[in-house]
């Protein structure tokens, strides 16, 4: 589903890797532990970590039940032909401008993988 991200956040975690070695469940797992403290988090799937919104459903839903606002970039479900709609109930779709708003939210930590 097509969302317009968050204007506060204050950890912003992209992570570009994906796959059977399964890296990108790595932030998925820090995610929720940066919620603990209130703060506002955001995960962004790009690259081949896309695959992940439409694959790795358990560490997804975890995430989200902790606070954790997941989003994934359009233009990378479409190069590896993963349809919107084939995406995690939950998880929201998003351009890549829009992920470069996110890196320019004043005082926002990022981690980029």
């Amino acid at each position: 589903m097509r969302v317009r991200p968050p204007q506060d956040v204050d950890h912003l975690l992209v992570e570009t890797k994906g796959g059977e070695r399964g890296e990108a469940a790595g932030l998925l797992e820090i995610a929720p532990l940066l919620t603990g403290d209130g703060s506002r988090v955001v995960v962004v799937l790009m690259q081949d970590a896309a695959v992940d919104a439409a694959v790795e459903r358990r560490r997804l839903r975890h995430a989200m039940a902790a606070g954790v606002t997941v989003l994934v970039d359009g233009f990378s479900l479409r190069q590896r032909a993963v349809r919107d709609s084939d995406v995690a109930q939950g998880v929201g779709v998003v351009d890549a401008d829009e992920v470069a708003g996110l890196l320019l939210v004043p005082g926002v930590k990022v981690v980029w993988h």
